[in-house]
């Protein structure tokens, strides 16, 4: 045989390679070389990548994120006692042997790889590599799954690294120069107009609704945490976690609040004192200097910093909330329709859903904790934030009523109106998804195409629910191919598949809206999100 057939200039690197190095990666053993090559492969192999993952989630063993009510203490001292037997566990003896090391490594890889079916999401831009155990083997065919109705994880930066203006008015600045666009990076900070509140998206995940006069800053986005940073006002966030997304830190002038996937408020007064209430789930509220744990706020409570005491939730953070109020934490979303959703727990309230109104909370008494108050925009002021950041829905409604006004009688009129109105505003914003639904369903949709493109942004604003915005998008354009929003409507297909963390789905349409528009209104948007797609244009 002619050894200079086989004389590669630079050592192969393979998934029979990578695989024998998993168990020294994630014991923390892998030499600098070898860990750079490990990770290098797994950007563009995703089966070794979710037997990377599964190992993992072996050896850091449950995870506290994913328990119930009331369990989250004694996950966490079981996760501690696990991580100390394994750190007092002697090394076993095929480890000693270098050698070995590997061996014992794959074949624990090939046994997991057995049980576990191929497939879930993929979490980093594919670099060309065919999967597969090696390049001199067969090629793996990994069986096509069903959509997911959310992807795990965070690791692409072209959804962990970018947030996005739902709705509102804001000063939105990354250092001191203005974003001009809805999009933004991590580094960016709010300052919310007097009278006004903004409602934000961040890595695709996590909703946010930033109430009158507060100032946020985004600091941090990892796989494994994201960070704001909240110097003054109130705001209310809806995550719905899953095991493999980040934690999410909101850090205080007097505290840390860490959360794990929940429903809550996080508000700071004048003077920085900070008070958290939590409407489903629950959250820790840490010392910001040492760390410790003041409190665990669990769903109905309002806890009070500098006071230390334990209050019910009130009016004022449910109200700042319930444009958070799609999801209802069990994966299917509805359509909001004011009412405040079962899973909330807000004490006083009967599980009635007549009942179950934000206008049937008493009111608690102002004090210093309660300044911020979130009031109805003024129009001057809402026109303003529209200009600024865009809105894509905003001509689509216009339009809607305008073409309705020409063609239709007065009662479809009025109905469409109050659509309208509901939407004109960004604290209401959220109801105009039901209501223009029930439109289309009453007097019927073949000729009112924007309606659907329109219930699609509204699904995936205020929901996240990305299965039902994709379809709503698909909808639209079977129907109006030649509409001339239809362009939109392909970067709102692009958008809803990045921020799921449909990596490989997102980069099919960006480069199918790439090739159609190559001078678009949102190619800018998608190059700077996917940069290796410039050789498209």
């Amino acid at each position: 045989m002619n050894s200079t057939l086989h004389d590669d200039a630079a050592p192969r690197y393979g998934c029979l390679e990578c695989r024998e190095d998993a168990e020294l990666v994630v014991c923390d053993r892998l030499h600098p070389e070898g860990l750079a090559r490990y990770h290098a492969h797994l950007r563009g192999c995703d089966a070794c990548r979710r037997a990377h993952q599964l190992l993992g989630a072996v050896y850091r063993g449950p995870d506290p994120a994913s328990s119930g009510h009331g369990m989250v203490a004694r996950d966490r001292e079981f996760s501690a006692i696990l991580r100390k037997v394994r750190a007092a566990a002697p090394v076993p003896w095929y480890r000693q042997n270098a050698s070995l090391a590997g061996v014992a490594g794959l074949a624990a890889v090939l046994a997991w790889l057995l049980v576990v079916p191929a497939g879930g999401p993929a979490l980093h831009e594919p670099g060309g590599a065919a999967s597969g155990l090696s390049r001199d083997s067969s090629p793996v065919e990994t069986p096509a799954l069903a959509e997911p109705e959310r992807a795990a994880g965070l690791d692409h930066h072209a959804q962990a690294d970018y947030g996005r203006v739902v709705a509102g008015n804001s000063f939105v600045a990354e250092g001191e120069r203005p974003v001009a666009t809805d999009t933004f990076p991590v580094g960016t900070r709010f300052e919310v107009f007097p009278g006004s509140s903004m409602q934000i998206g961040l890595v695709g995940k996590i909703l946010a609704n930033f109430g009158s006069g507060s100032e946020v800053h985004w600091t941090r986005a990892d796989p494994g945490l994201v960070e704001l940073d909240l110097r003054r006002g109130m705001i209310a966030v809806r995550y719905e976690r899953l095991p493999a997304d980040p934690i999410l830190k909101i850090r205080t002038p007097s505290a840390i609040v860490r959360v794990v996937g929940t429903v809550f408020t996080v508000e700071v007064d004048d003077h920085g004192g900070t008070a958290v209430a939590v409407l489903r789930g629950e959250v820790e509220v840490l010392d910001p200097t040492t760390q410790e744990l003041l409190a665990e706020v669990s769903a109905g409570y309002r806890f009070d910093v500098a006071r230390s005491t334990y209050a019910d939730v009130g009016r004022h953070e449910v109200g700042l909330a319930m444009p958070l109020s799609h999801g209802d934490g069990d994966g299917r979303y509805g359509l909001a329709d004011g009412t405040i959703p079962p899973s909330w727990v807000v004490p006083g309230l009967p599980d009635v859903p007549r009942l179950r109104r934000l206008e049937h909370i008493v009111a608690r008494t102002p004090g210093a904790g309660d300044r911020t108050r979130l009031e109805r925009p003024h129009s001057a002021m809402h026109k303003r934030g529209r200009e600024v950041h865009g809105d894509d829905g905003q001509a689509l409604i216009d339009k809607l009523v305008r073409d309705t006004k020409a063609s239709r009688r007065e009662q479809l009129m009025a109905s469409l109106a109050h659509c309208q109105g509901l939407y004109e505003s960004a604290e209401t914003r959220y109801l105009s998804a039901r209501c223009l639904t029930q439109f289309m369903s009453e007097h019927g949709d073949d000729d009112i195409a924007e309606g659907h493109l329109l219930i699609g942004i509204l699904r995936m604003d205020f929901a996240n629910d990305y299965p039902a915005a994709k379809q709503a998008f698909e909808k639209f354009l079977a129907r109006a191919p030649d509409h001339p929003d239809v362009e939109l409507a392909r970067y709102r297909l692009w958008l809803a598949s990045t921020e799921n963390g449909d990596i490989h789905e997102a980069i099919g349409h960006g480069r199918d809206y790439l090739r159609r528009y190559p001078d678009g209104k949102y190619a800018g948007k998608i190059l700077q999100r996917f940069p290796r797609l410039v050789s498209e244009l």
